[in-house]
């Protein structure tokens, strides 16, 4: 991860479909293997919502950003 993404200063209109997936604290192996599995052509956002600790610093984005080709960022 190379900073958190300010998502309000990307207004504008969309032109690609989002994906949402949500996943409990426990789901980090399920979506470390369907993000991988992820064409590096896809032409679409995909937005994770996952349950972390609020009392610890996530490196969610980290081990994603390993786990795919794909960009990853971290919302704010």
């Amino acid at each position: 991860m190379t900073g958190a993404v300010d998502l309000k200063a990307e207004s504008g209109p969309f032109t690609k479909p989002v994906i949402g997936i949500a996943t409990s604290a426990g789901g980090l192996s399920a979506l470390s293997r369907l993000l991988s599995a992820l064409p590096t052509t896809l032409d679409a956002a995909i937005v994770v919502v996952q349950h972390l600790d609020p009392a610890r610093p996530s490196h969610l984005a980290d081990i994603l950003g390993r786990r795919t080709p794909l960009p990853v960022k971290q919302a704010a």
